[in-house]
Formats: structure tokens, sequence, C-alpha cells
């Protein structure tokens, strides 16, 4: 099958390159802003664009089997102070419906429960494509995703859970938490999700939308997954719990209710850990454990 990954030198787009790479009847091409001679992906076409803006390339006039929208702008509370990141989310994918005439789109979402402008904007689109489907015969798949952790996701600028305990942890630095740390999360690892992403273009559901859920069903406290970092890498850190970011719930307690069937079923948090902080390690810090 022909599959454009938008935003496929990301960190989770690019676990779904790999993971279609892996088949050799795959052709699979990628859009994306940031593309040099250094991150280029063997065996897959590249283009340059920008979705916000509409630049896409010959990309808008080749025939698609699947195009995988991993596109967006990222944030939590710092997005409050620029409001144009909802805007630039829902352009987006916008652009991407109207300029892009053929194939199944996936998108990513997320689990429906802050006030924030990254949530506004996720649940904006997922209604855009509802819309598009029911209305103007268009086929989405939408993809709601819980708390993905994996090797490659940047720890910095945007503060993401895993990545931020992680560093902070290996350079025996305090561990921000925020609010209590009893609000729960669902931690699944990132090659789990490609592989969600490659079965639902190998086996689509029927219908025209459709929601699903990728997740391990399993909660994990956030007080809890700093302390497995912890005490894997033997850090001197402290936990520090601070009052909750503008937009989130101190409450929330965010767990995959209904997980798409993967075979072999999910990695758990435990048996992904050391291969998860060496990485960290390797790339960054250099700390012997």
């Amino acid at each position: 099958m022909r599959v454009l990954v938008i935003g496929g030198l990301g960190f989770i787009g690019s676990a779904i390159v790999d993971e279609l790479r892996r088949d050799p009847d795959n052709e699979v091409h990628v859009l994306d802003r940031h593309i040099d001679s250094q991150n280029r992906l063997d065996g897959t076409t590249h283009h340059v664009g920008d979705v916000v803006t509409g630049q896409f390339g010959p990309t808008a006039t080749m025939e698609w089997d699947y195009v995988v929208n991993m596109a967006g702008t990222l944030g939590t509370s710092e997005m409050f102070d620029d409001l144009s990141s909802i805007t630039d989310n829902v352009q987006g994918a916008i652009n991407v419906l109207t300029e892009i005439k053929t194939g199944t789109i996936l998108y990513p979402i997320m689990p429906e429960v802050w006030l924030s402008p990254y949530a506004i904007s996720k649940i904006s689109v997922r209604l855009i494509h509802e819309m598009y489907a029911v209305h103007l015969d268009r086929k989405s798949i939408m993809v709601r995703l819980f708390n993905v952790y994996g090797k490659r996701q940047k720890w910095e600028p945007i503060r993401k859970a895993v990545p931020q305990f992680v560093m902070r942890a290996l350079r025996d630095e305090p561990i921000t938490v925020y609010g209590s740390g009893e609000q729960t999360m669902d931690l699944t690892n990132y090659n789990d999700v490609a592989r969600a992403f490659v079965r639902l273009m190998n086996s689509p559901p029927p219908e025209r939308y459709h929601v699903i859920e990728v997740g391990t069903g399993v909660e994990t406290t956030v007080n809890q997954c700093a302390q497995d970092i912890i005490e894997y890498v033997g850090s001197g850190s402290e936990v520090v719990h601070v009052p909750m970011r503008q937009g989130e719930d101190s409450y929330t307690s965010i767990v995959c209710s209904n997980p798409y069937p993967l075979k072999g079923g999910y990695a758990s948090w435990n048996t992904k850990l050391k291969e998860l902080v060496d990485w960290y390690n390797d790339q960054h810090v250099h700390r012997v454990i």
C-alpha cells in the first residue's frame, strides 16, 4: 500500500514509518517541515512541506491508500500564552482534508478530560473529521492515544512527564510532579502505538468514521512512575509537588477503557524501563547505572 506519513520524522511518526517499512510491499512517503541530510529515513521518499501554510508539494496530487496525519503544535500550559496553537492545529487538519483528496486519514486524538488549548484543538479536529465523514464522503480513523513514551521522545522544551522524570533522575535533579501525583496515566510504548496504526491500515474498520483506543488499560500513578525511574537509575532525586498546570485537573484518572487488540498484547511499563532509561542516558547524560 502507498502511505503518506505527515510529521513522519517526529517521535510517533517515525515509529510508524519504521513499522511500515517492515513490509517491503509498502511504499512509504514522509511529509515534514524539518527534513535534512541527517534525519532522512532509509527506504522512504521525503517531501518538505507545512500543513498549516498549505505547502504539500507533489503529495497533494498523488494517490494514497492511507494518510497518517501526525502534524501538530504540541504543548500544555504554555499554549495559553499563544492561542494560535489552536488555530494552527485546526487549520492544518482542514488543509490535509481539503488538499489531499485520496486515502483514509488516520489522526491521533487524546482523552477528552482537560480544558486546555491543546485538548480543545484535538476535540475540534476530531469533530471536523466526523463532519467530513458524514457529509463530505471522507473516511477517517481517529486513534485515541494516552501517555505514549519511548526512545527518541524529546524531553524539552515541551514538558512531557516520562522524559522529564528520566532526565532529571539521571542528573540527580528534583523531579517536579504537578498536583498530588495520585492522578493516573496509561503508559503506552511507542512501538505498540506504531503497530496499532499499521494494523488499522491492514485491517481497517468498515465505518467511514471510527474512533479506536490504543492503550494498555493499566493505570499507573504519576508518583509511581517517578519512583520507578528513581529506583532504576539509583538516583538521589527528590519528588517536589507543585500546583497543577493551567487547564489540567489534579484528580484525573486516565486509562484506556477498550484497548485495541494487538498480537502479543501491549508491553508493560516495567519491561521497557531499562530500554527507555538507557537510551536517554546514552544520548545525553552518560551516567554509570
